[in-house]
């Protein structure tokens, strides 16, 4: 898809593709890194919201939006041998989300 505008701010960048007028098709796509995902919650803090209020909000005031894709990468460096304890797999994740011991729900 080619976007029609790009905005970016740090290593926050929005892209949307607007064809309204022709399909009646609004995209749009929010990219953070991870710097990105700190820059964002400054700004968040600054404004008084958090992650979840700031998606119910985009939830509640846009009742014509639909998230059709949420992809979240996360980076877990490596902290050495000594510190194997402290570390976050993905491995661990799956079975606790199996299990019951995570949770989330559908948008």
């Amino acid at each position: 898809m080619m976007y029609t505008h790009l905005w970016k701010r740090g290593d926050i960048w929005i892209f949307d593709y607007a064809d309204k007028s022709r399909t009646d098709n609004y995209q749009m796509t929010l990219q953070l890194s991870g710097k990105g995902c700190r820059q964002m919650e400054l700004i968040m803090e600054r404004e008084g919201i958090t992650w979840c209020e700031f998606f119910q909000k985009m939830l509640f005031e846009r009742k014509d939006m639909r998230v059709r894709r949420l992809d979240i990468a996360m980076d877990e460096l490596y902290q050495g041998i000594d510190k194997e304890h402290e570390q976050v797999k993905l491995s661990d994740l799956i079975r606790k989300l199996y299990s019951k011991e995570l949770y989330y729900e559908k948008m």
